[in-house]
């Protein structure tokens, strides 16, 4: 499928899906949605009919706020029925507002949400495809808020003294935080433009 195609879809799956469960994090969702469409449609190796292959590469939603995205491209890929997306949200769902522990939902590679955890996680599993030379790529998705953690800072450091090839770092450039511009909250950080 066109990638622009697909991301028009999953913005309107994602939108529904907000309307009808009354969700929260919708924007967060929706201003990664380009992303996590080219990985999952032409980029990650992975197979859907076998979510736990040993082979395969690895993505983290770090932004866990971010999970709506996540949960509608894996239930369009065939990692659950789309129908079990109907009380995403709701208390004792398993579609949570952040993606839960791997072991919950096929297709999660990490439980997601406190923020600056994503990158040394998927730091770590990279090291760990290195130490036992399996050849599987991690990448991660940042929120640009979250690179207020110190966290991510000690793992950017880390993987660069390693020359982390086969780690993949994006940083959804939102310019939003949780409650308020990133401009304003950051000081002045040379790419965010507040005028946008």
């Amino acid at each position: 499928m066109d990638i622009e195609k697909l991301s028009n879809k999953l913005r309107f799956r994602i939108i529904k899906m907000s309307h009808e469960t009354k969700a929260p994090h919708l924007g967060s969702s929706l201003s990664c949605i380009d992303i996590v469409a080219t990985l999952y449609e032409s980029v990650l190796r992975i197979k859907f009919k076998n979510p736990k292959w040993e082979l395969r590469d690895r993505f983290i939603l770090s932004k866990g706020h971010g999970a709506a995205a996540l949960f509608q491209i894996l239930a369009m890929r065939g990692f659950y029925s789309e129908e079990l997306l109907n009380d995403y949200g709701q208390d004792g769902s398993i579609f949570a507002e952040h993606p839960p522990a791997p072991d919950y939902l096929p297709g999660i590679e990490a439980a997601t949400g406190s923020l600056g955890h994503g990158l040394p996680i998927g730091l770590g599993m990279a090291l760990a495809s290195r130490i036992t030379d399996n050849p599987y790529h991690v990448y991660v998705l940042l929120g640009d808020g979250e690179c207020n953690e110190g966290s991510i800072w000690e793992a950017a450091n880390m993987a660069s003294a390693q020359s982390m090839d086969n780690l993949t770092v994006f940083i959804d450039a939102n310019k939003w935080q949780a409650t308020d511009r990133s401009i304003d909250l950051l000081g002045n950080p040379s790419h965010v433009d507040k005028s946008l």
